[in-house]
């Protein structure tokens, strides 16, 4: 029986093979996605909601001064994560030089790292009269997000031809034209999404807020901790999620229509040139690779130095706390806090980078739902995590499904976080693959399974590295789901050094910094194989 008839494309016969198979292949993430995500959702907010709530919510005028805030700080915090980002992206997408490889890895650790973390860092640089306020929480907002851009648009950028730069060159174009009608079109899809993922993150903003907004910077996420564990209303805090998930659906509605109307253009990945061969505007490309990975280093610069200070002492003794076994009369097992959180990221990497390649396939070769199954993986870092929190204690606390203190449960949620983040990271990679190549491939006879294994997956083989990596960073750092299914059997780094930080005494503080610092290390190692 011969593949394919004389009437049908090569290209268009390997396609329908492709999307078959990661057809029938999604039924392992969309099980997984129903039962551990969609499921105690759903569950939470129609066992914890009410009318009359939902209307006293809604009539309050402090709903809605909460919400102002939410939005136009999360809008500011775009504008200036893509104005510091975007350069170091140019130059870590089309240039290579010695120590390239640890400026990526430094302007992303600060992503996976836990949010109370990086607040606490950026607090130890900022002058008292700016601890607390909007200051702080942009700065920490930058620090998080420059990873976003880093990584969601430089994929996309390495796969525009530099033929087109030198043709644009050659008709005497100047580079502010070149960049408006040669690259800009080609980057546009990245660009909305890396702006919509940083939008996210930034309007739902928890950790940041909560320890730099002080008494009157408050986010809806915010709201929804202070009204769900403090005071006791459920509903109302369910309420405020609702809103919350409300708002970024229009956001993401906005954001699906403008790639519905973005043609998607295909390439290959082009391998950094040397700046040794790039000697125009060299002293200005060294200058923005040195200084902004340095700018993104300073807080934790002093929270390094924090570590080794107790009072108006210099000590070492916070960190000896780490390792000789005194931590445990306040119930941390430092060496074994450390392996347990390797072994979940490990876990996490097998489960999440295998169903985000089957979905970003699947949204690859399905263009129609594209942007329904994008939309759809992208909820667990829309919904609110003290809603997912809620709704995995309430659903799961219970037989037969009693799996509330279950080790296993972290790592799958964990993977359930990073499944958006990965998929975002895999799907431009995949489109970025020129129809030219199957399609000579299945011209000299290749069999679909061959097509696949000799050209998408070797060339993916790069961004499945990173999204294994940053994988294994999400689960490192993963503070918020974290915190209502962790156990004393089970905790976690950041857990840890959260416990340490909200103790009194200055030796346990300081070795919360001294846990803060080893996490930011091992989450630079891992990002810089990424």
């Amino acid at each position: 029986m011969r593949l394919f008839s004389h009437n049908a494309s090569p290209q268009s016969d390997v396609t329908v093979v492709f999307r078959r198979v990661f057809l029938m292949l999604s039924v392992l993430p969309t099980v997984w996605f129903a039962v551990f995500f969609m499921w105690p959702t759903l569950h939470a907010f129609v066992s914890l909601m009410s009318w009359d709530t939902v209307v006293h919510t809604l009539s309050s005028r402090t709903t809605w001064t909460v919400l102002w805030f939410t939005t136009w700080q999360a809008l500011l915090s775009v504008g200036a994560t893509f104005v510091i980002a975007l350069p170091l992206t140019w130059i870590l997408a089309r240039f290579t030089f010695r120590g390239s490889r640890w400026v990526r890895a430094i302007v992303s650790t600060p992503f996976v790292l836990p949010t109370v973390v990086v607040a606490g860092a950026v607090m130890t640089l900022l002058p008292l009269q700016y601890q607390f306020g909007v200051h702080g929480i942009i700065i920490a907002h930058v620090l998080f997000n420059i990873a976003v851009v880093v990584r969601i648009v430089g994929v996309r950028w390495r796969s525009i031809s530099p033929d087109q730069m030198r043709a644009a060159q050659v008709l005497a174009a100047s580079p502010m034209r070149t960049l408006w009608h040669i690259t800009l079109p080609q980057l546009r899809v990245s660009l909305y999404s890396a702006a919509l993922i940083v939008f996210v993150f930034t309007f739902t903003s928890f950790g940041v807020v909560s320890v730099l907004g002080g008494l009157t910077r408050r986010t809806i996420e915010v709201e929804i901790y202070t009204n769900a564990i403090r005071l006791g209303f459920f509903d109302t805090a369910m309420t405020l999620a609702v809103i919350q998930l409300c708002a970024v659906a229009v956001v993401f509605a906005l954001s699906a229509s403008m790639q519905r109307h973005t043609r998607t253009t295909h390439g290959t990945t082009f391998q950094p040139v040397s700046l040794k061969d790039h000697p125009r505007h060299r002293f200005t490309i060294l200058s923005i690779a040195i200084a902004t990975p340095i700018l993104v280093a300073l807080p934790f610069i002093g929270l390094f130095v924090r570590s080794f200070r107790a009072g108006d002492t210099w000590t070492f003794n916070a960190w000896r706390a780490l390792w000789n076994g005194s931590l445990e009369q306040v119930g941390l097992d430092v060496p074994a806090i450390i392996a347990r959180s390797l072994f979940f990221a490990l876990i996490t990497v097998v489960i999440a980078v295998p169903m985000a390649y089957i979905t970003a396939s699947l949204s690859t070769y399905m263009p129609r739902g594209a942007s329904l199954i994008r939309s759809f993986t992208s909820l667990p870092i829309i919904i609110s995590a003290v809603t997912l929190g809620f709704g995995i204690i309430v659903t799961f606390d219970h037989a037969p499904f009693n799996w509330r203190g279950d080790t296993w449960l972290l790592p799958v949620i964990h993977a359930l976080i990073a499944l958006p983040l990965a998929v975002h990271l895999l799907v431009p990679a995949l489109q970025a693959i020129s129809p030219t190549q199957r399609e000579a491939a299945v011209t000299l006879g290749a069999s679909p399974m061959k097509v696949w294994w000799h050209i998408d997956a070797r060339t993916m083989r790069s961004p499945c590295a990173g999204a294994a990596a940053l994988s294994f960073a999400v689960s490192l750092g993963e503070f918020g789901a974290t915190t209502f299914l962790s156990r004393s059997s089970s905790t976690t780094l950041p857990i840890a050094i959260s416990q340490l930080l909200s103790r009194p005494g200055t030796t346990l503080q300081a070795s919360g910094f001294a846990l803060a610092a080893i996490l930011a290390i091992m989450t630079a190692v891992v990002m810089s194989r990424a």
